[in-house]
Order: C-alpha cells, then structure tokens, then sequence
C-alpha cells in the first residue's frame, strides 16, 4: 500500500508541477567536502594520468540503471562539489512534459505613443519594481503596448495592477497570457522506493563515495558518469575520466592479452590508442563527449574489461605518443591486414604522409630461425613410426625389399601380441597352434577348429579379428544378410566360407580395405607392409599412439609453442631425434628437417620426458605475413544477388536490377579503390570505406567471382578476401606476430606508421 501511495504521489508530482531547480529538492541531500568524505578515495588527478577524456556509453537511450556497492554522491558544481545521495541503486530516466503547465498572468500598460517613450516607461517600471519589462504592439499595430512582470496568478497580478495606478498608470491592466509549452523534457535520478533523489533540465553528473566503482546498466567504469540531455530529447551516457584510465578499458579489448599475449605488441596498441584518443579529444564536442566507447572510436569496456597484462602495458608506456612533425598522429589502426596495409586516400579520401602500404613481414632474413632439425633418418612412411611407439620389432633400416617380403608366422604373431599389450587386449593367440586355427560354432552348436594359412590376407584378417574383437562378437553384430551385403565385391567368392564374417567385420570398421581396382583378394599373399599398415591404422583409430594436436603458436630452437584450445598454450621441448613429417594437402613426406612459422597445425606424441619424439606439421595456410594468426586473415563470403541488391538499397544505392560488380580502381596495398554497381537503370561508383561497408564485406582487399543461371545471369557473388578492417595504419594481428619475433613496441609502430617518431606528452 505504501509503495502504491508513493508512486501516485510521483505521477501527481510528474504531471501536474513544473520541475523545481536543483535547490528545490523534495529530499536535501547532505553536502560534504571532501575533507568529510571518511575513506572515498580522490578522483587521480595530475599530469601523470592525462587528460580529462568523455566516452559516450550509451546514445538515445530513455534510460539507464546506475548502481555501486556504496553510497553514490551527486556532482554539484564545476569543482567536484558533491552531494550525497545514500542510494546504491538509481534509476536515471526522462520525465514526460507537462501536459498543461499553469497560466502565466502580466500587467499591461496600453495606448503608449511611439517607441521612445514606450522603451523609457519600460526600463523605468522595470528598474523601480524588479519586474522583467517587454514592449509589444496591438492587434491593430497603431499602439504599443508595456507589459510588466510575469505572475503565476491572477491574484497576484492584480495588486500589482493596484500599485502602478497609484504611481499614475490609470490604465494598467491584468493579462492572461498562454501557459507555455514545455517541449523538452527533464532528467531525473529515481531511487530504489521510487522517490525522485535529484532532477535537471540538462544534465545530471554522479561519482561513487566510496571506492567501489559506478556501474552503468551493470557494467563498472571508473570515474564519473554524467547523463545529459541531447538535442533529440534523449540521453546520452558520458563516462568522464582520466585518459590512462580509459586506456586501461580500451587495450584489452582492441587486442585481447589473452589470447594474444606479448607485451610488446600491447604496448603499441596502448601507445596508438593514446595517439588517437589525443588526436581526436574533442571530436564530438557538440555533442557532449570527446569519443564513442565502440568501433566508431575505440571499443571501451571499462574497468571490468581490464586485465592485468594490458593494464601494465599502458603503465609502462603512459604518456608516450606517436608524432608527425611534433604533433600527434591520427593513429588509427585495423585488425587484420591481409599481408599489406594500405595508403589513407584509398579507403578515407585524404591522404597523410604516415598513412602510407607498407607490406606486413618481418625481416627478411627471419626464415633461417624456424628451421627444426632432426639428427633422425626419416622413415619412408609415417605409420612405420607409429609401430615404433608400440614397440613392434624393426630392422634398424627398413627398405622397400624387408617391406614387400613375406612375413614369417613369428614375425605375424609377435607384431600381434605387442599390438594386445598397447590396446590393452588378450593376445589373439598362445602358441603357433592357435595362431594356424579358429574355432568356429556349427549350427547345433558343437565347436569346430578350422585351420587357415595366416601368410593369406583372409587368415590374417581372421588373426586380427580373434584378437580384436570379444569372443562373440563379430557373430552378435552381423547377420548372414549383413556379411553378404559387406562383401559385395567381385572376388567375395573366393573367400573361404568360415572367414567371411571376420573379413566382413574389418571392412566395416575401416580396418581393412579393398585395393585400387575394388578386389579384396583375399588369398593374396600378405607382405609385410600390408601387415604393418593395418597394424599402424589400427593402432591410430584406437587411440592407443596417444597423438595431440594443436596450432603452432611460437618456435624457438629446440622449443615449441602450441595451443591446444582457444587460449592456453603450452611450451614443448622437441627431441633431437624425433620424427619430422610436412603434410601438404593429403600427402604427408617424411623429412630430415621443418620449417616451423607459426599457425601451422600440428599432430603430436609425447616420449616419457615429456618432449616431442613425433611431430607432423601442415603448411601454415596464412602463409608468412605478420599477421598469419589471425582468423580472417583469408576468407570467402558467398552473396546472393538478391541479399546484394537489398544491401545496396540501405546504403542508398539504387541502380535498378543489379547486373555485375567491377572494381575499376586499386589501391596500393591491393584493395579495391573504386567499384561500378552495374544495373539495369545507372551505374554508380563505390569508393573507399563505403565499398565493404555498403556490401557487408570485411575488408576491401577481395576479388569477385560469379555464378551463373542457364541465361547468363549473374545468381550469386563469391568475394574472396584477406584481411578484417578498413586495412589502414597499425596491424594488430600483424603486431602480435611482429613481437613473437622479438620486435619492440617502437620498432612495430614505425613498420606501420612511416615516418612517425614517439614522443613523451606528459
């Protein structure tokens, strides 16, 4: 009940009463100096932490929720005077204008002869009683008119009217004049129980009054947090704060430090992101604020955003600043470049002598430290390694005559039991006995050897099934119908009846297969590469060679960085004789040595210390620009022409039905420069930025293939591209790669920024 009476009370005081000054308050808060303020710590101040920046939160928004863990306090005046308001929780929101103000009343003085005495009658009224003075003209224009004072009612008015007739002014009169219209709206700071804690016409400021942050809409930023009200009667959200301190906010989410975390690189992010904030202070000033807290700007997060390595990267560079001929660069920069940069003209119509393509490489002599040797001599396939880990015997040098030979049955059946004991399973068999027989159920039931010549492709795969699978097994799982649709092939017949379901069972699982031209021969004589590869790709499917995988981060001699999942990374010794395989495409080639960049995708085995006794690596797909880490430094974006054509429409580009797009102009760095949009009715030219951002593309560096419908219509555009951004000034990709090759944050600014120096600023 006693929440219903005050919201009532809050409507009534909405609707029907004019918005008291901020001295009129219904709850005085109690004002404090900051001698008072037991434990709020001082907003830093000093040279040591910048300037003054404003970063626009939130824009047109109609409200917003404020909060702290303590007291919030009210900014009063230009000094930081503040007023406590107790709450921890405030809801700032835009009240409704009056529906009917009340009416104004004035006192008129009629019949005035022309405009000098008019103008001295009303400075003279005006300096007597105090009152503000106009002039105005009749209905009919022939008289002027002195209207004194403005009175909110009628009463009032009167004895005013009382007091000029006995000063002379027979004539004076009583006016109603309209009650005014109150187009904009105020702000108020509504409190948890619902009771107005501060309003204002145009802004509202707060700071926390303890140490305990300020969080807008949840989110805590340092600093202050002012509301104001806008030109489109909305608010805007401005978080007012030391410009160090918005760097710590604004470097972990332009490059993440954890998922890319070298120091160096960090460091110039900090020092370019300062650069541009300095550049551009003041940017929208008419607006309220210096910066957007998003991509128009810099992306801000504030202080929960922050973390500890970027943090120290903006401390160990604070006041540092790139310039041009002694004043601040325009610093802007992009996420991904493709391998090269581009010249500011090409994509902002303006060129800049720092701006200029610059190919994203480290130095060109870098290659020679990637090298991996291996003192190892490569085997001629790679699964003849993996039978190494399962400890099967091998000669010392395996060549092509040991591997299309006969194997012995001892050979067979010692490369079996080590294939039981890796797996974890009983040996297919205990003595040669075994391994020549199989016991095979009879349709009653009764038990039957059945002997089978084991150096025969149908007997070995029988050896292997025995010991493979359960005893029962291969019975349980395939029907007479499920065998017979296995072994579709033409040769099946030559398949010893007792046999076909243990062959049938390895072709289903992958274990075996049917040679090149689709026979399965199956008392081909068996050699002893066929034997070992099936062992090697039964030991891969099984898990048992216990291979990882990963990207390659980083490599140093004799040391490998690779990242196992999307942040952590681990530090790898590699043996000096471990076995080194390149995969490019299907082929995988044994090799004495790799060539390790970085981003290359690696499987590998561990030997008991924990270093890399087997390593296959892919080429890197990136290839070795600086910014090969990055996701999106290639990508393929396939639209169609209708989704095309409805782009274009929003971005105002109407040619009609669209035909074909051409790129008619490039850029330096390979980007596209200018582009015709082909219709049925115009053809309009893209140029710079608006190209990607008018067809949804991620960067201007791409070329276009197309395809066709039966009447040589274009159906659909297929963009290949490189890169993510507008591709001008610092790579931030390119900047992590930079410093995973030992470069400074001086020396990676000045590959993208030609020309431009550091500079301390304060």
């Amino acid at each position: 009940m006693r929440r219903l009476v005050s919201l009532m009370l809050l409507i009534t005081w909405f609707g029907m009463a004019p918005f008291p000054s901020a001295g009129q308050q219904r709850r005085r808060p109690l004002r404090v100096t900051p001698q008072e303020r037991k434990g709020a710590p001082e907003i830093p101040a000093g040279k040591e932490r910048g300037p003054s920046i404003r970063i626009a939160l939130l824009g047109d928004v109609m409200s917003f929720t404020l909060s702290s863990a303590g007291p919030i306090a009210r900014v009063t005046d230009e000094r930081d005077g503040r007023a406590l308001l107790g709450d921890k929780e405030l809801r700032i929101v835009l009240s409704k204008p009056p529906a009917h103000a009340s009416p104004v009343f004035t006192v008129e003085i009629p019949s005035v002869e022309d405009r000098k005495s008019a103008e001295k009658l009303s400075k003279q009224l005006g300096r007597q009683y105090h009152h503000s003075s106009t002039i105005a003209e009749d209905v009919a224009g022939r008289k002027l008119l002195v209207r004194v004072g403005r009175f909110t009612s009628q009463g009032a008015a009167a004895v005013f009217v009382d007091t000029l007739k006995k000063a002379g002014h027979p004539r004076a009169r009583v006016i109603r004049q309209p009650a005014p219209k109150s187009t904009r709206p105020a702000l108020l700071a509504v409190s948890e129980g619902g009771e107005p804690s501060a309003r204002s016409s145009d802004s509202l400021a707060f700071v926390s009054f303890t140490d305990a942050p300020l969080r807008v809409n949840g989110t805590a930023y340092r600093g202050r947090i002012e509301a104001r009200l806008n030109s489109r009667n909305t608010l805007v959200v401005v978080n007012e704060l030391p410009l160090e301190d918005y760097l710590l906010g604004v470097v972990p989410n332009e490059l993440s430090p954890t998922h890319y975390p070298e120091i160096e690189a960090l460091k110039a992010q900090a020092i370019a992101a300062r650069t541009y904030a300095i550049r551009n202070l003041g940017k929208y000033r008419g607006e309220g604020f210096d910066l957007y807290a998003d991509a128009r700007s810099q992306v801000y997060g504030g202080k929960e955003s922050e973390q500890p390595l970027s943090s120290r990267a903006v401390v160990e560079t604070a006041g540092l600043v790139l310039t041009y001929d002694a004043e601040p660069i325009d610093a802007v920069y992009t996420s991904t470049c493709g391998g090269r940069t581009e010249n500011a003209e090409v994509i902002f119509a303006r060129p800049l002598p720092y701006l200029r393509s610059v190919l994203c490489s480290p130095e060109k002599d870098w290659i020679a430290r990637h090298e991996l040797p291996s003192r190892r001599k490569p085997y001629l396939e790679r699964e003849l390694a993996w039978l190494e880990f399962a400890a099967l015997e091998l000669p010392r040098e395996v060549s092509s005559g040991f591997l299309s030979g006969k194997p012995s049955e001892d050979q067979i059946q010692d490369w079996l039991g080590s294939l039981a004991q890796l797996l974890g399973r009983r040996p297919s068999s205990s003595s040669k006995a075994r391994a020549v027989s199989h016991t095979r159920s009879e349709p009653g039931g009764e038990k039957k050897a059945v002997r089978f010549d084991i150096g025969k492709w149908y007997g070995f795969a029988q050896l292997l099934a025995d010991g493979y699978y359960p005893d029962g097994y291969v019975e349980l799982m395939l029907s007479d119908q499920d065998i017979n649709y296995l072994l579709d092939f033409p040769d099946s017949a030559d398949l010893p009846s007792a046999h076909r379901a243990a062959f049938a069972m390895l072709l289903r699982d992958g274990l075996i297969g049917p040679t090149d031209e689709g026979a399965i021969k199956p008392k081909a004589n068996l050699t002893r590469r066929e034997a070992l590869f099936t062992l090697a790709r039964i030991l891969e499917r099984s898990g048992a060679l216990q291979f990882e995988s990963g990207v390659v981060r980083h490599f140093r001699p004799g040391v490998l960085t690779v990242r196992q999942d999307r942040i952590a990374s681990r530090a790898l010794d590699v043996d000096g004789q471990a076995y080194l395989y390149r995969k490019v495409g299907t082929a995988c080639l044994p090799v004495p040595r790799l060539t390790i960049v970085g981003g290359e995708r690696v499987r590998f085995h561990l030997n008991r210390n924990g270093a890399i006794d087997y390593l296959e690596a892919e080429v890197a797909p990136n290839g070795l620009a600086s910014d090969r880490f990055s996701p999106l430094s290639r990508w393929e974006q396939k639209i169609s022409r209708s989704d095309l054509m409805a782009l274009l429409k929003k971005s105002e580009v109407d040619v009609g039905q669209l035909l074909d797009l051409k790129p008619s102009r490039m850029g330096q760095g390979r980007r596209v420069a200018e582009l015709e949009v082909v219709g049925t009715r115009a053809t309009k030219v893209l140029k710079g930025s608006s190209i990607r951002n008018a067809l949804g593309l991620r960067e201007n560096m791409f070329v276009i293939d197309r395809r066709y419908d039966e009447q040589r219509r274009v159906t659909d555009f297929i963009f290949f591209g490189r890169g993510w951004g507008h591709g001008v000034g610092l790579c931030q990709m390119g900047a992590y790669g930079l410093a995973l090759e030992g470069a400074n944050a001086e020396r990676i600014l000045k590959s993208y920024y030609t020309g431009a120096e550091l500079a301390k600023r304060y």
